[in-house]
């Protein structure tokens, strides 16, 4: 479905994106000019340009900077509201050692121990 008859179909819509390690990876999926995750439909030529060559970007300063200008089109563009950000949680039991929340939420079990009794 093309991003046009998208935004006929749903003139707002409501989507859960869960954690990625990069922001390049949400970016490049949901806001890419006809990427078919793209249900805002927006499209911006200097944006998909942009997040071609972040994603080629090697040097971290340099992807550092290609991002601030990303951010300053979504900010001038408005194509999203970012309504909540969703609290990860976690238990474990007190005799496991290394425990910790990870943002996608998994478990990382090489770096876990038991405690010795």
């Amino acid at each position: 479905m093309d991003p046009p008859a998208l935004q006929k179909l749903v003139p707002f819509g409501a989507t859960i994106w869960v954690h990625r390690p990069l922001a390049l990876m949400l970016l490049g999926l949901a806001y890419r000019t006809g990427v078919p995750w793209n249900e805002s439909g927006y499209a911006n030529p200097e944006f998909d340009k942009i997040v071609t060559e972040a994603e080629g970007t090697l040097d971290m300063t340099k992807r550092h900077a290609l991002m601030s200008k990303l951010e300053e089109i979504m900010h001038e563009d408005g194509p999203i509201v970012q309504p909540l950000f969703k609290n990860q949680i976690t238990f474990y039991d007190k005799n496991v050692l290394g425990a910790m929340v990870h943002p996608t939420q998994y478990v990382f079990c090489n770096q876990l121990a038991l405690k010795r009794a």
